[in-house]
């Protein structure tokens, strides 16, 4: 990804209206999901009090609604191997509160362990502590594509560890 291409981009993006800013950026797909990269590997992602170098390519999925709202899009981890067909869904938990946060959906690792470190590597605090549920499914798999159009995303996918992290 050209980060200078990406900059000039996000900034095109703030002048457009709220709900075609979401369509300026590039994306790209991985198994037929279109996944935008707002941070590509190896770019600094800041927030209030912390930033962290991205250990992959971090983003969200195409008019995917979440747990933060309809307008918020899901967030998406993306590794290297892009010819995976493993979904990991990781249901994430508010550190506060210890209850779920929001779901990060990881593609392009070839296994739970990969997921799970870029996942703990992309935050600054004890990220174990950030970890529900870690469940796989398959791109070619109904479950996947039914829950990404029709799941709630406002609950957690799983209540129990279906996948050793």
């Amino acid at each position: 990804v050209d980060i200078q291409k990406l900059e000039n981009t996000k900034k095109t993006m703030k002048a457009l209206p709220k709900d075609h800013a979401y369509d300026a950026l590039p994306f790209t797909e991985i198994g037929g999901v279109q996944v935008v990269i707002e941070n590509p590997k190896g770019s600094i992602r800041r927030g209030e009090d912390w930033e962290v170098v991205m250990p992959c390519d971090y983003g969200y999925i195409r008019r995917i609604g979440s747990a933060e709202g309809p307008e918020e899009w899901l967030d998406c981890f993306v590794g290297s191997n892009h010819s995976s067909r493993d979904v990991w869904i990781i249901d994430s938990i508010d550190p506060e509160t210890g209850s779920f946060d929001e779901h990060k959906i990881c593609l392009g690792f070839r296994n739970s362990h990969e997921a799970v470190d870029c996942f703990k590597s992309a935050y600054v605090d004890s990220s174990h502590h950030r970890i529900g549920a870690v469940t796989r499914l398959s791109m070619d798999g109904l479950q996947f594509k039914n829950w990404l159009t029709k799941g709630d995303k406002t609950k957690a996918f799983h209540t129990k560890l279906t996948e050793v992290a």
